[in-house]
């Protein structure tokens, strides 16, 4: 079992060395396929336009934390500041990249108009650094995405014109001259700063592009992403990909601080509410206090009265103290009817001041409102990105309506329970007047005066507290978000280098590898002497190597020790095993399909023989495609076996001697409408007995017997078959249906020679030097004559 595995494995690490030696065949695919990529890549990065990564980072908070302020549970604080703020972080992001943010963002950092060099393969972009500035008059014609060229010809000239397919300006103006068409109206002004710095712009060409803030807020919130910098973190990281760096941080700085100041906005909204509220009280409480105080002055100047007695003094604390209660459940009640109001009107419950600001800390009152607020403020920011209901908004509509219906109710309960104490203090109020007029007329007086000013008085303080708890309340808001990080560049994102250097590994080497091993592994034709041992039995007789002259179908000549002719004569020496006890050999050469080589590998296996002192004969029975020709052998005449199996001429005159001494040449004449039928005539019996009298070595040339029948009719003639097959020629799939018939089974001696073979130069250096060596030596003889 050990034994095996060893074999198997070794068969294994053999099949993977052979299929990288076939591989390495192809080796000028890596080379191609290299430059190539290389080429592309570097013509990718010229022409590319860079772009880079640009990203802040920004805490977001939840917004749980201010749910009990919005109910009116802070202690010290004034409820209801946070009323307007988002409930998460969702509803947070959605509106950091509405469209209406990014639209602000634009107007305030003015990218309507954006200025570009033109380098030799691409275009950058040159934020606040370009030596011309365009000053749009918008009052005549508003701006359209239209793109534009500048070329300076001198200091204050330049060429104008317009980038557009349907569309043609280019026209010469100056600085500060109007350009003004039905198209665009604007003025072109140099940029000093920019132009003494020594920046050199006569000669060039620029670019620059008018775009509408719709338009440039789709594409940059089209460009933007949000990731959280962890899992569990708050806290956002905002990016977008930028030509230019600068004007990349820009727009996310401004982005960010937009969205800061959009929370802190949204809480001191309630608390601006509160405080205009009171200050509008406070208004007609003044001008009542000052009445009041007047009148009191006057009366006690002119009766020379300063006080009162000690009872009308105990009818004064009694009375402060209602009239405390008085202002209070006053003020409560136009609160409450100022939020009736508000709700029957369907005003925005952001504008609503909030209950326990004016003293109003009913539980449900307070539950209610915070949650129409919480949903007010869902609906808003799913309105930030779209103007059309879906379901979501249209669920979020009904539960306001649900809960302003709520609210209604307990807001007229709250009246009404408001009104009926109000109602008590007014008959206590009532009966404290009638025990004053038991006092003196003076006194009366006097009394009725001061209560009124301390009414005021302590309705004036009441609101002054108000406000002055509402102001410090606003004071300290601090904003949901928070810039962790400003703006910075990541890196380059296009073109990438890392990425180029990939496309370089995969095109240039491991797609051209892929492409080869596809090529070596599905190629089903005959590589080495390997995959024939693996088909076949049958001995492999010999190999012949490829040589420029075997293409021409050319015989070798005499005593040459090229690799060719050493082939030929150690495949001649292989053929003397066979049929050693007679000392003439007829050999039949065929091959499984066209194209294999077997013609000339006959003439020059003839041609061996000859050379070795056989007489040896070379037969032409190809009759369909006969190749012995004047091509391969000169002064060939036309007749030949056609002839004599048709019984025209006898085969004695149709033998032809060539220019090596002992080799003749029998062709096969004219293509006969019947070859097989020929083959098959009782003349071919009585041919091959007389010609193996004359002739030692007899090699017959015949058609592939994968194609036709004829080579398996002469094989009864021959002592030896040889099949040919090539290199990069011979399907696998054919040769093995040749060896597996029937008929080639029955064949005694059969031998293999494998045609075409690519060897390296140092498998063959000994003959390879051999005949350099004789070659010198020719030289050296020749000189010598002369």
């Amino acid at each position: 079992m050990t034994n095996y595995n060893e074999n198997t494995e070794r068969e294994n690490n053999l099949n993977i060395l052979k299929l990288l030696k076939q591989m390495l065949k192809y080796w000028y695919f890596f080379p191609i396929f290299l430059t190539l990529t290389i080429a592309g890549v570097i013509l990718y990065n010229k022409t590319t336009t860079p772009q880079y990564q640009i990203s802040t980072r920004l805490l977001v908070s939840e917004g749980n934390d201010n749910q009990s302020s919005m109910t009116g549970g802070g202690e010290n604080a004034l409820p209801g500041i946070n009323l307007g703020s988002q409930s998460n972080i969702e509803n947070q992001l959605i509106i950091l990249t509405s469209r209406r943010q990014i639209e602000k963002v634009l107007k305030q950092l003015d990218f309507t108009i954006s200025y570009f060099k033109d380098d030799l393969f691409r275009t950058n972009e040159i934020y606040q650094e370009s030596p011309f500035t365009v000053i749009p008059d918008t009052s005549e014609v508003k701006l359209s995405n239209l793109d534009f060229s500048v070329e300076f010809h001198s200091k204050d000239q330049f060429t104008l014109s317009l980038i557009h397919d349907n569309q043609y300006y280019s026209e010469t103006h100056k600085f500060f001259e109007k350009i003004s068409t039905p198209d665009f109206v604007f003025t072109i002004a140099p940029n000093e700063e920019i132009i003494s710095r020594g920046e050199r712009y006569i000669g060039r060409k620029f670019l620059f592009k008018t775009r509408t803030i719709k338009t440039l807020a789709g594409h940059y919130q089209s460009k933007i992403r949000l990731d959280r910098v962890t899992r569990e973190s708050s806290i956002i990281e905002i990016s977008i990909t930028e030509n230019n760096i600068k004007k990349g941080k820009n727009f996310l700085n401004k982005l960010a601080q937009n969205s800061v100041n959009y929370t802190l906005d949204k809480k001191n909204q309630i608390a601006s509410n509160t405080i205009e509220f009171i200050e509008r009280q406070l208004v007609g409480v003044m001008d009542s206090l000052a009445a009041a105080e007047s009148v009191l002055e006057g009366f006690r100047s002119r009766n020379e009265v300063m006080d009162v007695s000690f009872q009308g003094q105990m009818i004064i604390t009694q009375s402060n103290e209602l009239e405390n209660e008085k202002a209070t459940l006053e003020a409560r009640l136009d609160y409450l009817t100022y939020l009736l109001n508000n709700i029957e009107n369907n005003l925005d419950i952001n504008d609503i001041v909030a209950p326990s600001a004016m003293g109003v800390n009913d539980p449900v009152l307070n539950q209610l409102i915070g949650e129409l607020a919480s949903l007010n403020a869902e609906k808003s920011s799913l309105q930030f990105n779209t103007n059309i209901e879906n379901p979501n908004i249209v669920r979020i509509n009904h539960r306001i309506q649900t809960l302003r219906n709520s609210l209604l109710q307990t807001t007229r309960s709250i009246i009404e329970t408001t009104q009926l104490s109000l109602n008590d203090l007014n008959k206590r109020l009532y009966q404290l007047s009638q025990e004053i007029r038991k006092l003196p007329k003076t006194e009366q007086t006097l009394l009725n005066i001061e209560r009124k000013f301390r009414m005021n008085d302590e309705m004036y303080t009441y609101l002054l507290e108000r406000r002055a708890e509402a102001q410090l309340a606003k004071s300290s808001n601090l904003p949901d978000h928070e810039i962790v990080e400003e703006a910075i560049a990541r890196g380059q994102v296009t073109p990438d280098k890392t990425r180029s250097m990939l496309m370089i590994v995969v095109f240039g080497l491991m797609f051209p590898a892929v492409i080869v091993f596809l090529k070596v592994y599905n190629n089903d034709k005959i590589q080495d002497e390997s995959e024939i041992s693996e088909l076949t039995n049958y001995p492999l007789i010999g190999t012949v190597p490829l040589h420029s002259d075997s293409n021409k179908r050319l015989v070798l000549e005499a005593n040459s020790h090229s690799p060719l002719a050493e082939a030929f004569r150690n495949i001649r020496t292989s053929i003397g095993f066979y049929a050693l006890e007679q000392p003439e050999k007829t050999i039949l050469v065929t091959s499984s399909v066209p194209s294999e080589g077997k013609t000339v590998f006959a003439a020059n296996l003839a041609n061996s023989f000859a050379q070795l002192g056989k007489t040896t004969l070379l037969m032409g029975f190809d009759l369909r495609m006969p190749a012995i020709n004047e091509e391969m052998f000169p002064d060939l005449k036309t007749p030949g076996l056609v002839h004599y199996l048709l019984g025209e001429k006898e085969w004695e005159t149709l033998v032809q001697p060539s220019r090596t001494g002992n080799l003749n040449i029998l062709t096969s004449g004219d293509i006969p409408p019947n070859p097989t039928e020929l083959i098959a005539n009782k003349k071919t019996d009585q041919l091959f007995t007389n010609l193996k009298k004359h002739f030692e070595i007899i090699i017959i040339d015949t058609p592939p017997v994968g194609l036709v029948s004829d080579a398996y009719l002469l094989t009864k003639y021959s002592d030896l078959t040889l099949l040919i097959t090539r290199q990069n020629v011979t399907p696998k799939s054919v040769l093995k249906k040749c060896l597996n018939d029937e008929k080639m089974k029955k064949l005694e001696h059969v031998g293999i020679v494998l045609n075409g073979a690519q060897f390296e130069r140092k498998d063959y250096s000994y003959y390879y030097n051999t005949e350099k060596e004789i070659k010198k030596r020719k030289k050296r003889r020749k000189k010598e004559r002369k």
